[in-house]
């Protein structure tokens, strides 16, 4: 018999991730992409009233979870999205890869909303849409 079993602890890939990126404190927040897309941010579990909602899902963080909570977003296409573009382009995803980095569309203010199939949070609307915001005729990639 083992005289002091080792103990495993772990938490859901959201709000982990964002120790990860070195979120710890109130305020600060991640952004977390895979298959579906995880926003996070971090609080003081005395927050303003106003500053947590129930359009997010929140619950205790990973770090000092007696005094800090998660406000967590998904996403659930943000990988599709990526796909889906790349076979749009006729590209694959490591040329949008390397394109990207080398474009200055991001600085030009060009994003886009990975929302293709409705969504979970913010709004919980099973109708919302993706959209690119910001274009212009002046990018050519």
């Amino acid at each position: 018999m083992i005289e002091s079993p080792a103990v495993a602890a772990g938490g859901d890939d959201a709000p982990t991730s964002a120790p990860g990126s070195g979120a710890l404190n109130d305020g600060e927040h991640n952004f977390m992409c895979g298959t579906s897309g995880c926003r996070n941010m971090i609080q003081d579990s005395k927050a303003k009233p106003g500053r947590i909602t129930t359009k997010l899902i929140n619950y205790p963080f990973v770090v000092e979870s007696k005094s800090k909570l998660v406000s967590f977003g998904g996403s659930k296409t943000t990988g599709h999205c990526f796909r889906w573009f790349a076979n749009l382009t006729g590209s694959d995803e490591r040329t949008l890869d390397m394109e990207a980095e080398s474009s200055s569309a991001a600085e030009k203010g060009i994003s886009f909303i990975p929302q293709m199939m409705g969504e979970r949070t913010l709004d919980w609307n099973t109708s919302r849409l993706g959209d690119f915001h910001g274009l212009t005729g002046a990018p050519t990639k």
